[in-house]
Formats: structure tokens, sequence, C-alpha cells
């Protein structure tokens, strides 16, 4: 596998390598060098090498990192499973010096469609820089897919997609990002963290990113900044597009929204299982990779056991309306966000008891059996 971060806190890279292993496969990940990690390493049966430039989303290092995949390659490795477009380039760049080897692109987003997320401030010459980049990289995307023997995403919407966008011979197989199955133990106190009265009630809101005017967090923010027994809390890293968030918090003197920081993965069940709701906000229509989104974040409440107040995106409809664990809104209409709330609290033990039971069916062990039946496909096809 060809991963393009430091593999610190991917869930599906590690879930489908756990799971290739278990099936009976030699999986190593190669991924992106971090000086606070060992070069090499075993997890859960699987090898990890950190070979990657930490520079690996710069133009300039295109050159190296596809010198590194070639280097690979003289391993007897006879399929390379790439996550995501820079690992695709680098696939790409192996199959065409290696035809005999197979080249799987597993697509975890739309990339073609993903914005800028340009924060503000930025010189007129960087975002211009930044558009060139995009661009490219989309054009080289488009060209790469095109090349893979097999096809993996996220959901229906994307693999529909992405089977016209890339000409592919077969429709992606899909393989949704839901958690291991298991139990609520062990709660993090998260209201009492904040001082919340325990009667009172906390939607939360956990990814590992949020900006501004990206993601409709201005609209949540207003609708339950400062209403009476409702608070809203993020658990996400401390970076620059967080700070964005607070200082819109801080200038409208909302004292209900608190800021957690992110959480290793083991525990974000118990993190998220302190909340009363969970949040999806995302109400982007001019983006496609947001609008056909199926955000991990909503498997992620339903395994914590917690209702889903989400935006009425394809993806999140077909999930809550065949489940019934929550509640799909529409932002466009004023209040949406805090109405959706009070009726998800108005009926909350019936959407507990929906989210409970939802959660027997969405989760890894449903989708593992894809990856392992493709790749029961795979060999077939080598031998």
């Amino acid at each position: 596998m060809l991963l393009d971060n430091p593999f610190t806190n991917d869930r599906r890279v590690h879930r489908e390598a756990k799971e290739l292993v278990q099936a009976g496969h030699s999986v190593c990940i190669y991924c992106v060098k971090d000086a606070s990690l060992p070069s090499e390493e075993m997890i859960d049966g699987f090898k990890v090498k950190r070979v990657f430039p930490d520079t690996i989303a710069k133009f300039s290092a295109e050159k190296e990192v596809r010198a590194i995949a070639l280097g690979i390659a003289k391993e007897d490795y006879q399929v390379f499973h790439c996550h995501d477009q820079f690992m695709c380039d680098a696939g790409a760049w192996i199959k065409k010096h290696h035809p005999e080897r197979i080249f799987v692109y597993d697509s975890h987003e739309l990339f073609h469609a993903w914005p800028l997320n340009n924060l503000k401030g930025l010189p007129v010459s960087i975002l211009i820089k930044s558009y060139i980049v995009r661009k490219y990289q989309v054009l080289r995307e488009k060209r790469n897919g095109r090349l893979a023997d097999y096809l993996l995403t996220v959901n229906q919407s994307l693999s529909d997609i992405l089977f016209q966008y890339f000409s592919a011979k077969e429709k992606p197989v899909i393989i949704r990002n839901a958690p291991e199955l298991e139990p609520v133990l062990n709660s993090v106190d998260l209201k009492g963290m904040f001082n919340i009265p325990k009667e009172e009630k906390l939607l939360v809101f956990i990814g590992a990113h949020i900006y501004a005017r990206t993601h409709n967090h201005e609209q949540v923010i207003d609708e339950i900044g400062n209403q009476k027994g409702l608070h809203l809390l993020y658990i996400t890293s401390f970076d620059k597009g967080c700070q964005d968030v607070k200082d819109y918090v801080a200038s409208k003197n909302y004292t209900n929204i608190y800021f957690h920081p992110a959480v290793k993965p083991v525990e974000i069940c118990s993190y998220l299982s302190g909340a009363d709701v969970g949040l999806v906000p995302t109400w982007n229509k001019n983006n496609l990779s947001y609008w056909y989104a199926l955000d991990n974040k909503l498997f992620e409440y339903t395994i914590a056991e917690i209702p889903v107040l989400a935006t009425q995106q394809p993806e999140y409809l077909i999930i809550l309306n065949q489940y019934q664990n929550g509640i799909c809104v529409n932002p466009d209409e004023k209040g949406a966000y805090l109405n959706g709330l009070k009726s998800i609290l108005a009926n909350y033990a019936s959407f507990k008891e929906k989210a409970i039971a939802a959660k027997q069916e969405i989760n890894w062990n449903a989708e593992k059996k894809k990856l392992v039946d493709l790749y029961v496909k795979i060999e077939a096809n080598i031998k």
C-alpha cells in the first residue's frame, strides 16, 4: 500500500491492511516520513515503512516521489494499492514501468471536486499558484486513474461518478469507512469537563480539521449559540482552520460553544458517547466532493450510539432514512439545525434506540468482506 501521510490516524487504511493480513496476504504500507516516528515498524501483522518526503503535497516533490515508487517496485510486490491522488500518481508511474503489476486505486474522496479551502489572509500570488497546481493535479489524477486495474471508493454516488470519470471497465468497489463494532464502555464525561449541567444537551462535532466558510459551521454556531440548555462541542485539531472558527465564536460572544483537541482513534467512541447528538453540518452545493460525501463521523456517532443531526445530502439521506437514527435538515431554511436538534431531543428515546440497532449493520464487519472478495478476484487473475 502507498499512503500520502505518516500513518498515525488513518483508520480506513489500517482496517484494510489488517484485514488483508488476516486473509493471508503479506502487506507493507509505504507512507510519509515523520521525525517523531520510526522509519520502520510492525503494526497488527503488517509492515510500515516511512519513506516518502513530508513535502509530498508540493509540486516540487513529484519527481522524488516517483523515484521512490520505482524503488519500491523493485521489491517482489504483486499489487500496489494506492490511497488518494498523490499515491495514484506513484501507482500509475509503477504501472507504466511494470505493466504486469496490479494497480489498485482507492479514492477516499472526489478529488477533482475538492475546494481549495484557502484560509483568509493569503497573498494573491499564493492563491493563483494554488489554483494552477490544483488544476494540474486534477488532470494528473484523471490520466493516472485510467491506468488502474481496479477502483475502490467509499459510497455509491462516488462510485457512479468515478466509473464514468475514469472510463473504467468495472464499477468501483464500494467499501464504506465504518468503524469496527464495539460496545460503549467508559464514556468520557464531556459535560463535566466543560461544566455543563447533566440535564442540558450537548451536540458534538468530531473531525480531523474544520474550516471557516466551507462546512457551514457558522450557521450551526449562530443557531445553537447561547441557546438555553443547549451546547456545542468541537473535537478537532487545534490548527489555523480551528482558530478561524474559534475567532468567529469569540466575535459573537457565544458562551456555550467549546473546543477539545483531537483524540486518539481508540478513544473516539468513549468521547462521542458522552454527548447527546452527533453533528454532520456540511452543506456545500458548490463542491461535489462535499455534496456526495459520506463522512466517517456519521458512522462514528452511530457506533457511539448517539443520534445524528445531518444535512439533506444524498448519501446522508440514504443512511438516515433507512435506519431512522437521526434527522436530515435543509440549511437553506432558517433555523434548520436548531429545529432539527429539537426534533431529535423531543423523541430522543426512539432515536437512541434506533442508533443502537443501526450500529449492528453499519460497521466494518459488513464492509471488510467486499475487500477480501476483491483480493480473491485479484489473486485469481494473477495466477
